[in-house]
């Protein structure tokens, strides 16, 4: 097997393909309609920049078999490499071809990069040939529906003082969680996390299109006590709402709470107008992902790394 820089003609044919497939891809996951024409403008625009796509060609015995296309992104000292996308010809994709391109793609990057991501379609052929790859996070959709009845806790928004103490736990974690991923290197998570939330949280609480759910239930005095709470941004785009955060309290995990915050959520979504309910859950959080895939969410990509 070969693989070599690919000419002119060559790229242009792996652009018009992959465009098709990925407006496939978004276009047979249940999203939101608006999801196909906005993955695939966003790609149009990834094209257009110089310098940030790479195509190789895949042949065997002087045959054409597939496409490895690489990118980089950044400048200096910080660029990134990611592989955009392996694309074998139906039946030339085996194994060690895929491998043998993975191969190519890490020792690429190493020429600048000290990271290659990979985003994937699960569904896609080629996606087993990064099951060895770690798993960073995963974005997980839901369209939805008759919401079931949640018994025995109650949902209500956020008190201001309550706000201000889930805010920095929230900031704390989500450090936690991105350094445990491998999304973020740990010196650096905390900054990016207090980031993040103020550029998401402008005006904190009050912030529009939000909602901020405390899930309460009887303690053991029979008195309502906080149990979990649930971040939900609404319109964040047409027909779509994101979990930005849910967390179940130490010492109440393990009761079904997750499953009721996630329940008040989607209330909540369909009720902003919503017919959408999307999350990204970090790849190590096997828990979740169960508790999400039970519930009906699917994954339609994931995201995974090579520390190099």
């Amino acid at each position: 097997m070969e693989i070599r820089p690919s000419t002119a003609q060559e790229a242009a044919d792996w652009a018009d393909g992959y465009l098709e497939r990925i407006a496939a891809w978004w276009g047979g996951c249940d999203g939101p309609d608006s999801w196909p024409d906005r993955q695939v403008g966003q790609v149009r625009r990834m094209l257009g920049r110089p310098g940030a796509v790479t195509t190789f060609t895949i042949s065997d015995a002087g045959r054409r078999i597939g496409y490895l296309s690489l990118g980089r992104s950044g400048s200096g000292g910080a660029e990134t490499a990611r592989v955009i996308e392996m694309f074998f010809e139906p039946g030339a994709g085996d194994s060690a071809r895929m491998a043998a391109a993975l191969g190519f793609a890490t020792n690429w990057a190493r020429g600048f990069s000290t990271v290659l991501w990979i985003v994937a379609n699960p569904d896609d052929s080629a996606a087993a040939a990064y099951d060895e790859v770690p798993l960073r996070a995963l974005w997980m959709v839901k369209r939805l529906g008759p919401v079931p009845a949640v018994v025995g806790v109650t949902g209500a928004p956020m008190t201001e003082s309550e706000y201000a103490a889930w805010e920095q736990a929230s900031i704390d974690d989500y450090a936690a969680q991105m350094a445990a991923s491998g999304a973020v290197p740990t010196v650096d998570a905390a900054r990016v996390a207090a980031d993040e939330f103020a550029d998401l949280l402008p005006d904190g609480l009050a912030t529009a299109d939000h909602t901020f759910l405390c899930v309460r239930a009887p303690g053991d005095g029979g008195e309502p006590e906080q149990v979990a709470t649930n971040w939900i941004q609404h319109r964040r785009e047409p027909g779509l709402s994101f979990v930005y955060g849910v967390e179940v309290h130490e010492g109440h995990r393990g009761k079904g709470y997750g499953r009721a915050a996630m329940l008040l959520g989607e209330q909540a979504s369909l009720d902003a107008g919503d017919t959408h309910l999307a999350l990204n859950v970090f790849g190590h959080n096997t828990a979740a992902i169960r508790l999400y895939e039970t519930m009906g969410y699917r994954a339609v990509e994931h995201r995974r790394s090579i520390d190099l």
